[in-house]
């Protein structure tokens, strides 16, 4: 074996370092995710395996209870509250739209043409005697009810048609009564009101 010994003055070479490694911004972005992932608290095993729940059952929409008012009920008040504005022997229209008020709330005759036609009649009588401005009518209803006051349920007769599309400008007030109810009385006929049999009728109030 050598005696040579080494030298305890001589300072031992560190061990020569590897190359050095360079990260690509890619490792260095999951690098940062997986730190931040181990930095945060644990996961409550609750959320990790959530208990089911029984199904929430989707809320019903509400029932629409609000019902709908047919505008002409709401006419037949304004009528009645027009009444107090009659002339003091202003009886007979007064009671014409008391019937048909009663009617409206006892009965489902707001849905009949004959009542409806009615109601119109009272309209221009009504227009007639407190003016045209005297109350608002919706002009959906205003023009349903022009449309009816010249006419009668049933009535096919052209020339009385005419006549009672006149009556919102004839003052005589007997005189309207009697062609509506000429009216009324030929559109029962049918088909013969197209005859020569209502001749003298139309005759009697041209003349």
């Amino acid at each position: 074996m050598s005696d040579i010994k080494p030298d305890p003055t001589v300072a031992s070479a560190p061990p020569e370092a590897g190359p050095a490694i360079v990260k690509t911004e890619s490792q260095k972005k999951v690098e940062a995710i997986i730190a931040a992932l181990l930095k945060r608290p644990a996961t409550p095993a609750s959320l990790l395996n959530p208990q089911p729940t029984p199904e929430t059952p989707a809320a019903e929409p509400a029932a629409d209870t609000a019902q709908k008012v047919d505008p002409i009920l709401i006419l037949l008040a304004r009528l009645q509250t027009a009444t107090s504005s009659f002339p003091a022997g202003e009886t007979g229209l007064t009671k014409g739209i008391n019937h048909l008020s009663e009617r409206a709330a006892t009965t489902d005759a707001t849905g009949d043409a004959t009542f409806r036609t009615q109601v119109a009649y009272m309209l221009q009588d009504t227009i007639r005697v407190l003016g045209a401005n005297a109350f608002d009518v919706p002009p959906v209803l205003q023009a349903e009810m022009t449309k009816l006051a010249a006419t009668s349920p049933g009535l096919t007769n052209k020339a009385m048609e005419a006549m009672l599309q006149g009556t919102q400008d004839i003052a005589d007030r007997g005189l309207v009564r009697d062609l509506r109810r000429a009216a009324a009385s030929m559109a029962t006929m049918g088909p013969e009101q197209e005859s020569v049999a209502v001749g003298p009728i139309i005759a009697a109030f041209e003349n």
